[in-house]
C-alpha cells in the first residue's frame, strides 16, 4: 500500500485510530491466520502472501461463510485450529487487496499511455 503523500490525504487514512483501534482482536485473528497458512501453504519460507497459490478469494470467502451458516466456527487441519471467523475477515481483505491492486495497475496503465510520445520514423 501506498500512503497518500498530502498531510490532509494521510490524516484521512487513520490506519491505527480507525483500523487497528477498531478491531484489534479480529487483526491479531487475521495475522494468527496469515501466520498458521503460510506455515501449510509456504513451510519454512517467511511469512508472505503466496498471492498465485489461490487466487479465488471471492469464492473461497462465500465457502466459510457457507461454513459459518452451518455452525461451522472452527476447524482443525494437520492438529492446527483454524477460525471461520479469521478466515472470513482474511479473505475478505484479500478480496479487497487484489482489488486495488488491479485498479492502481490500470492507473498506472492509464498514466503510461498518457504520457506516451511515438517516436517519428518518417524524418
Amino acid at each position: 500500500m501506498t500512503l497518500p503523500s498530502d498531510s490532509a490525504a494521510r490524516k484521512a487514512t487513520p490506519l491505527y485510530s480507525g483500523c487497528l483501534r477498531y478491531f484489534p482482536d479480529a487483526l491479531a485473528g487475521v495475522a494468527g491466520h496469515s501466520y498458521k497458512s503460510n506455515a501449510k501453504h509456504n513451510p519454512g519460507e517467511p511469512l508472505h502472501w503466496a498471492q498465485a497459490k489461490s487466487a479465488d478469494e471471492a469464492d473461497a470467502l462465500l465457502r466459510h461463510l457457507a461454513d459459518l451458516a452451518a455452525g461451522v466456527v472452527s476447524w482443525v487441519e494437520d492438529g492446527v485450529e483454524y477460525s471461520t471467523y479469521d478466515a472470513i475477515a482474511w479473505r475478505a481483505l484479500a478480496l479487497s487487496q487484489r482489488a486495488k491492486d488491479a485498479h492502481a495497475a490500470q492507473e498506472s496503465l492509464r498514466a503510461a499511455h498518457a504520457t506516451y510520445q511515438p517516436v517519428r520514423t518518417d524524418l
